[in-house]
């Protein structure tokens, strides 16, 4: 394969930009979708609207993260990140997203401006957000993943979260959560 037909695969599905870049996931493993093959169809597909019921550490925010950084990348698409508080986006986004972007030499290329709650992606940005209705205003989307959708504190928020995807020409949504007892 020449690297047109590369690019051009690693374009149309995040699958591909994964395999054939050797990424890695937050410890440094290599991503591997033998053990995970479950994960193959979800990371392929293009639904605008995905809701998923799973267990614990099966690796959705890992997906949840390449998927956004694969659309920030391809399709130029800001992306909302919603997560319960603004304290678990400080411990999701140290030992989670920062380490995705500074092991994966495509990823880290593409970063310019980066802080705990913001990260530039070429042109384009992906906003980490705590449940609050503060959170909740103060930026559009085109893509809206919403991480431990059922500890979200108040279903209000997310309807404001969603509201930020008003001027999407294409929005997308991603729920999950495991659900707790």
């Amino acid at each position: 394969m020449d690297q047109q037909q590369a690019d051009t695969l690693m374009a149309s599905t995040p699958l591909a930009w994964i395999d054939l870049q050797a990424f890695v996931n937050e410890n440094q493993q290599p991503l591997e979708f033998k053990n995970h093959r479950f994960m193959i169809d979800i990371y392929a597909d293009n639904s605008p609207d995905i809701v998923c019921i799973k267990s614990a550490q099966v690796g959705f925010s890992v997906y949840a993260i390449l998927k956004s950084f694969h659309e920030l990348k391809y399709e130029k698409r800001n992306i909302l990140y919603a997560l319960p508080t603004k304290n678990i986006v400080q411990d999701f986004v140290k030992p989670k997203v920062d380490p995705l972007i500074y092991s994966n030499k495509p990823i880290q290329d593409s970063m310019g401006n980066d802080s705990l709650s913001q990260k530039k992606f070429g042109d384009r940005f992906i906003y980490f957000k705590g449940g609050s209705e503060r959170e909740a205003i103060s930026v559009s989307a085109d893509t809206l993943v919403i991480d431990e959708y059922d500890r979200m504190p108040d279903m209000k928020v997310v309807t404001m979260f969603d509201s930020r995807l008003q001027a999407a020409a294409e929005p997308r949504r991603r729920r999950f959560s495991n659900p707790s007892a």
